[in-house]
């Protein structure tokens, strides 16, 4: 009987590239959450990231750093009080302008990208 030895290290390769972008991703949203100050908990991470819940609780580097802002977080909410919520709804309108300028963007590269397409398609 032949033994089965499959040659799995390009599957164990990519695991790893994967799971190096996915920290790395979920790190920069942190920081981007932060900078929005935006409240920090494992939903909301995990809603911007795109990554389930579960895989931030897993991961101890990861649960460590949210819980600890998480602790500043409560902190600061409770000695400040009032003045955070009177700054908020400009970063708030700051978010959505920022957000429609990307979106603006995005549009029009899928537009240019739907134009080749038909492009093509008239050619054949």
């Amino acid at each position: 009987m032949a033994t089965n030895n499959r040659n799995v290290s390009g599957l164990l390769k990519a695991a790893k590239e994967k799971k190096k972008t996915t920290l790395l991703h979920v790190e920069l949203t942190l920081k981007h959450m932060l900078e929005e100050q935006q409240t920090i908990n494992f939903s909301h991470v995990a809603k911007q990231a795109k990554v389930s819940r579960s895989w931030l609780y897993k991961n101890a580097m990861i649960r460590n750093k949210i819980e600890t802002i998480q602790q500043q977080q409560s902190k600061k909410t409770s000695s400040s009080g009032p003045l955070r919520s009177q700054y908020r709804p400009k970063k708030v309108v700051e978010h959505l302008k920022a957000r429609i300028k990307k979106l603006r963007q995005e549009n029009v590269k899928l537009h240019k990208q739907l134009e080749a397409i038909y492009g093509r398609m008239s050619e054949e």
